[in-house]
């Protein structure tokens, strides 16, 4: 009996409102990130696409009122007027809902307060006096919760651990459409820097602990550790570096550090290959030992080569002191092949290194022993060159930037009292500027000064000397061309330096571009001669590795205007 009665209700029609139905959702009256918000809250609209029963239908329908209510609030609509409609025509369902937002909530107070032994900190001041709200600011939760985000921040950040809100509302009066925030936080006291723990194998404890920018019992602050962690990152031992804050493990308000290492493999090696116009074919292979002991020395050696130039290197370096600082003794060998001259080259050197008020200093000595040929004229020079170099570089993006800077400044001479067969000063000053130009384009600007100044100029090598011309110089010339010459017309290089360059680049789409550009400048006697000037068009691919450039220039300053093609790849800082 109970099997035939569920046959027989089975073969029922299906009861009225049974049948699955879709609906369309229409929302009129609010507009941008009120609308987007409303839209993100109501569940009918989210389930526009769904299968639903009639009940279902309107079960939604019935929660849509309260749910654009709260989706009004966070923007400080507390009394909207909202009106609805479910409309069912010829099988189509249609969800309408009218909303005027109303009047928006002002504050009408603001007591955003710090007590307890922070009190007084700079930085918590500085996050009262810039909260977003004001007295008669709209109400906008999202606008106070990122001032109380600020507030919370600089506890974490400054170490005060303990610190909570003792109030923390924003009541809000819908008959005037007015609220009061009122937003207090309890310091507690600050806790210091405990010890530090270093997780790692195959360093000795006190090459790490000189990378580390506190004392234990200095007051906390987030920004040393991150001090830290980037000086560890530079040294290039490590594949990870993790700077751990054990608050649960304070004693006595000083809170210990643990830092784990996980180190890179002990030998890398380097395999390069790249063209340019100026060098043509060129390719590098380098070789470094990270860590020849627990005291992180470390031993580079690279080889490089191609049409015009040929070098070695060999340097054993050692870490001093941390963040970067190390000591370098280096030789190398260089043999320059031009078609302007011949230089060959053997360097013995030492070099400090470390970085000084945002900058990469390296003060040096090096002992050069040069075989020299210029304009059929040879030489052979020993220079002991003392020198110093100043280098900066940013950029927000390492293979095709929009915005950066490449700073160089260095000093160098030699004197017969130190043994030297030549006795000079020179200074050489090199930047290049990247700027944003609309969605699309950017703008980069070059420029490098030089100066000499010497008795006989006949036995400075020309690898001192100055050239101008070719690729990353003046385009529309030939690679180191440019320059005083003998009576043959043979380049013989100059005393001082003067080049310029400004480029426009347009990118259409992510990776193809076109560029214009125009340089000038000269390597010269006197800092009066004429500049040279070249100026073209070009392509450009920014490929996965790096930009590649062609471009075409015309040497604008020569009759004829004879045309160059100049092939480059590389980064641009």
């Amino acid at each position: 009996m109970g099997l035939g009665l569920a046959l027989v209700l089975l073969c029922l029609p299906a009861p009225a409102g049974a049948a699955e139905v879709r609906v369309t959702v229409q929302v009129d009256g609010v507009a941008g990130e009120l609308r987007t918000n409303v839209l993100a809250r109501l569940t009918i609209f989210q389930r526009r696409n769904e299968q639903h029963s009639e009940t279902g239908l309107r079960r939604l329908h019935r929660a849509a009122e309260e749910e654009i209510l709260a989706a009004l609030e966070p923007f400080g609509y507390y009394d909207p007027d909202v009106g609805s409609e479910l409309i069912e025509t010829d099988g189509t369902w249609e969800a309408y809902y009218r909303i005027d937002p109303g009047p928006v909530v002002r504050v009408t107070e603001v007591d955003v307060r710090v007590t307890g032994p922070g009190s007084e900190d700079d930085s918590f001041r500085d996050a009262v006096q810039a909260f977003p709200l004001r007295e008669g600011s709209a109400l906008r939760h999202d606008v106070y919760e990122q001032g109380r985000m600020s507030l919370e921040g600089v506890a974490d950040r400054r170490g005060y651990f303990d610190a909570r809100f003792t109030r923390r509302e924003v009541p809000v009066d819908v008959a005037t459409n007015s609220a009061r925030i009122l937003l207090h936080l309890e310091t507690g006291d600050r806790y210091r820097f405990g010890p530090v723990r270093f997780e790692q194998e195959g360093f000795s404890p006190e090459l790490l602990e000189s990378y580390i920018p506190f004392r234990r019992g200095e007051p906390f602050q987030n920004s040393l550790l991150l001090d830290l962690q980037n000086g560890l990152t530079s040294t290039d031992f490590f594949r990870s570096v993790n700077v751990d804050v054990r608050e649960g493990e304070a004693e006595n308000l000083e809170v210990p550090i643990v830092v784990t290492l996980q180190p890179r493999p002990r030998t890398r090696y380097d395999v390069g290959a790249g063209y340019g116009t100026d060098t043509g074919p060129r390719g590098t292979l380098g070789w470094e030992l990270r860590r020849l002991n627990q005291y992180g020395h470390r031993l580079f050696g690279e080889v490089q080569g191609s049409f015009v130039r040929r070098t070695a290197t060999l340097r054993y370096t050692i870490p001093y002191g941390g963040q970067g600082n190390e000591i370098a003794v280096t030789a190398g060998f260089r043999d320059d092949d031009p078609a302007t001259h011949r230089d060959r080259t053997y360097l013995l050197g030492g070099s400090v290194t470390r970085d000084r008020w945002g900058w990469r200093e390296s003060l040096y000595i090096n002992v050069l022993r040069a075989e020299f040929s210029v304009a059929g004229l040879r030489g052979i020079s020993t220079v002991v060159l003392p020198g110093a170099e100043w280098n900066r570089t940013r950029s927000d993006n390492p293979i095709y930037p929009s915005r950066g800077h490449r700073l160089s400044l260095e000093l160098r001479g030699s004197d017969s009292a130190l043994g030297s067969d030549v006795s000079f000063l020179q200074s050489t000053v090199r930047a290049k500027v990247i700027r944003p130009a609309g969605a699309s384009g950017r703008v980069l600007a070059r420029a490098e000064l030089g100066g000499s100044v010497i008795d006989d100029f006949s036995q400075l090598p020309a690898t001192i000397r100055y050239f101008a011309g070719g690729d990353r110089s003046i385009r529309g010339f030939g690679y180191r061309s440019i320059g005083p010459r003998d009576e043959d017309g043979n380049p013989i290089g100059g005393r001082h330096l003067v080049t310029g360059s400004l480029e426009y680049e347009h990118l259409f789409g992510s990776q193809w571009g076109m560029a214009v550009f125009y340089d000038a400048g000269n390597a010269m006697t006197r800092i009066d001669d004429r500049l040279e000037q070249g100026a073209g068009i070009g392509g450009r691919w920014v490929s996965p590795i790096g930009l590649v450039r062609l471009d075409l220039a015309a040497a604008v300053s020569r009759s004829g205007l004879p045309l160059r093609l100049h092939v480059m790849f590389g980064p641009d800082l």
